[in-house]
């Protein structure tokens, strides 16, 4: 009998945060150098944020960011910026076009912004977002604002992202500290967390009503809270026909499989992975969303041209 002894190679810390050297390089390409903004924190590549929209930011009033997001900025990992920045990258058409789906107040849409502006003089940009809620989607109307994004080339939908478009119910937060709620088909007090909230009904819209503006998009990132297990799917046509790459928080391994197997087998292409870490306490119940500390991340991209 042979024995095969497999030896662990040095792992790079690029490798865990699923990046590469050449993502880097990518991250390094979009670095500007920006001047403070009272109240506001700016990111590497330029865009400020009102520290008002998260209790997370409160201590950053005033802040620039000087380094390069690895293994994260003060609001996401490098994984998302380098699916974000790469989708600015590719991008060819005269006008840049990308959604946010589960958009919070729009951090994914500023940053673009800001990146395409560094790419190319006077570009054509147009955004949309997706929110469930109602301050947030003030909030990315004054986050837009704040970053030079005419309120024309912004549309945003308040609704939850669904299978099909139908009312769905989603928590009453406090906006500024609560940044994991998800959409219910019921108005149950306990959420997907085990928190006690109360539920208001909202309107519902599927991903492919979402992107009927436009006719292909430069970018679609997600950002759901375990619904793109069945609204990704349930959309697989139209993210084939109109997108040119994804960017996706996960929030479970199963999740993050079926995933791997629904888009991999129509004809996109994994370029960044990083999956969801979570907490567990050998006490054998199951392991679901709940008990996710840290979403995943994958970055895809549609192996057909848009």
């Amino acid at each position: 009998m042979f024995a095969k002894i497999f030896h662990a190679t040095e792992q790079s810390p690029l490798t865990a945060e699923g990046c590469s050297p050449a993502d880097v390089d990518l991250l390094r390409k979009f670095q500007v150098d920006s001047k403070p903004t009272p109240g506001f924190v700016t990111d590497f590549v330029g865009s400020k944020t009102d520290v008002r929209f998260g209790t997370h930011m409160t201590n950053l009033a005033g802040a620039v960011e000087r380094k390069l997001p690895l293994p994260g900025s003060f609001h996401a990992d490098a994984i998302e910026w380098v699916g974000v920045l790469r989708a600015v990258e590719d991008a060819t058409n005269e006008t840049f076009v990308m959604a946010e789906i589960g958009a919070g107040y729009g951090p994914w849409i500023a940053s673009a912004w800001k990146a395409l502006c560094k790419k190319v003089s006077n570009p054509k940009f147009r955004a949309v977002a997706v929110e469930a809620d109602t301050q947030h989607c003030d909030w990315i109307r004054r986050h837009a604002e704040a970053n030079q994004i005419a309120k024309e080339n912004l549309k945003i939908i308040e609704a939850a992202a669904t299978v099909d478009g139908r009312p769905v119910f989603f928590p009453i937060i406090d906006p500024a500290a609560d940044w994991g709620a998800a959409a219910s088909e019921t108005a149950e007090k306990t959420d997907y967390r085990g928190f006690q909230l109360d539920h208001r009904p909202v309107a519902g819209i599927s991903l492919t009503d979402a992107l009927n503006s436009h006719e292909r998009y430069d970018l679609v990132h997600v950002d759901i809270q375990g619904s793109e297990l069945s609204v990704i799917p349930a959309s697989l046509d139209c993210l084939n026909a109109k997108v040119q790459r994804l960017v996706i928080g996960t929030h479970s391994r199963k999740i993050e499989g079926d995933l791997l197997t629904s888009l991999s087998a129509v004809g996109w292409i994994l370029e960044n992975e990083k999956p969801c870490q979570f907490a567990f306490n050998g006490s054998g119940e199951p392991i679901t969303e709940r008990h996710v500390r840290i979403d995943g991340t994958q970055v895809w991209r549609n192996s057909r041209v848009v």
